[in-house]
């Protein structure tokens, strides 16, 4: 990678612009639940990314090389079901994502982070356009608190900025984290005004299916085609935050370029085999390589000055 130096603006709209694919595909209704979540898993990011130290051995550089390989192949199997009406035996359109994305991260993280900064109005343009046209169809009667639980997908969401910790430190700021929770709130108020908690919780995509009833400007209706491209847009930004991670990991061998086209074609292959991993064991793994080892590592380099 060329260029590292990424400002703290583009930090928040990279960060932002990732998380929107995984929260509007899981976020159900419970906005209340997921208030409470997001403050507490978003804080430990946070304090993951602001103070977590990785180790820097070599092996557990290929481990955790590995292991986003192995996320970015369930991210890509799960980014094809935001085009329901376009399944195929092979899903072109999230590799296609893919390879993009690495193509962006072998040329470092500030070229990739130029190039979500515009894909950020896209997709804040074709999202915000379904989610303000919906407003009026959101009824008070369904807002109240739930006690429902959120996937864990959903929940991971939160995570996802932590496994980015080698970026600038001095560009964690606390408001993109902020941010977030805000956005799937709302996101989750809207879903659930729309169609109810108790309706959104046994529904595979319920922004995608609020979305079938909103109709723009009281003259085109069928948003869903908007939806799953803003999504898509999303995930594209965390295919490649999660690449520039994997050659900021990379860099540590001396490997930068290797490890991010090796990570790509893993993961390629991986989709294509189609392989699915339990969702407990992906939330067990990213709490591990994410949150545990990083604030182990930050202990061993106090206990060692």
């Amino acid at each position: 990678m060329k260029d590292n130096k990424i400002t703290a603006t583009q930090w928040t709209i990279w960060i932002i612009t990732a998380l929107l694919g995984p929260i509007i595909f899981f976020a159900k209704g419970d906005w209340f639940g997921t208030l409470i979540v997001g403050c507490v898993f978003t804080a430990l990011s946070w304090v993951v990314c602001r103070y977590g130290k990785h180790w820097r051995g070599s092996v557990y550089c290929i481990f955790q090389i590995v292991w986003i390989s192995i996320l970015l192949s369930q991210l890509l199997l799960n980014s094809a079901d935001c085009w329901p009406t376009a399944q195929k035996p092979i899903p072109i359109i999230p590799i296609t994502m893919l390879l993009l994305a690495g193509a962006a991260a072998l040329k470092g993280e500030k070229s990739a982070a130029n190039g979500v900064g515009v894909l950020f109005w896209v997709a804040s343009v074709l999202l915000g356009a379904v989610i303000i046209s919906g407003i009026g169809d959101v009824k008070l009667s369904f807002l109240s608190p739930t006690q429902q639980l959120q996937s864990n997908w959903f929940i991971l969401a939160f995570l996802l900025p932590a496994s980015v910790s080698f970026i600038k430190r001095e560009n964690s700021s606390v408001i993109p984290f902020i941010a977030v929770v805000l956005i799937a709130v709302s996101i989750c108020l809207w879903i659930g005004g729309i169609l109810s908690a108790e309706v959104a919780k046994d529904i595979a995509w319920p922004f995608y299916e609020a979305a079938k009833s909103v109709q723009l400007l009281d003259i085109a209706q069928r948003l869903e085609a908007l939806v799953s491209v803003g999504v898509t847009v999303g995930y594209y930004a965390l295919f490649s935050l999660l690449l520039c991670e994997v050659g900021s990991i990379g860099k540590i061998m001396g490997h930068e370029l290797g490890a991010i086209a090796a990570s790509t074609i893993i993961s390629v292959c991986l989709v294509l085999s189609r392989i699915r991993i339990g969702l407990v064991v992906i939330f067990a793994a990213c709490m591990i390589f994410w949150v545990i080892l990083p604030l182990l590592g930050t202990l061993k380099t106090k206990n060692i000055e």
